[in-house]
């Protein structure tokens, strides 16, 4: 997100949080984790246009599952 700073400062509120869910089993003896990145960000609706395709590349990952919440104030 560091390229996308000057759009980024005009945002109300964004912030990105990376959720590790994860389970062990005791036969196996092996952890199995569901990961997810969430983010939200909201600002005005020209910034989040902007970013919606920005938010896609910079959060695809094949480790985890992505929720985005892009919202216009």
């Amino acid at each position: 997100m560091a390229d996308y700073g000057d759009e980024c400062k005009k945002l109300g509120r964004g912030f990105i949080v990376l959720v590790d869910e994860a389970s062990y089993n005791v036969k196996t003896q092996k952890f199995s984790h569901d990961i997810t990145c969430i983010t939200q960000l909201m600002g005005p609706q020209d910034v989040m246009d902007s970013l919606k395709e920005k938010a896609e590349k910079w959060n695809k990952n094949e480790s985890w599952k992505n929720k985005d919440t892009l919202k216009a104030m």
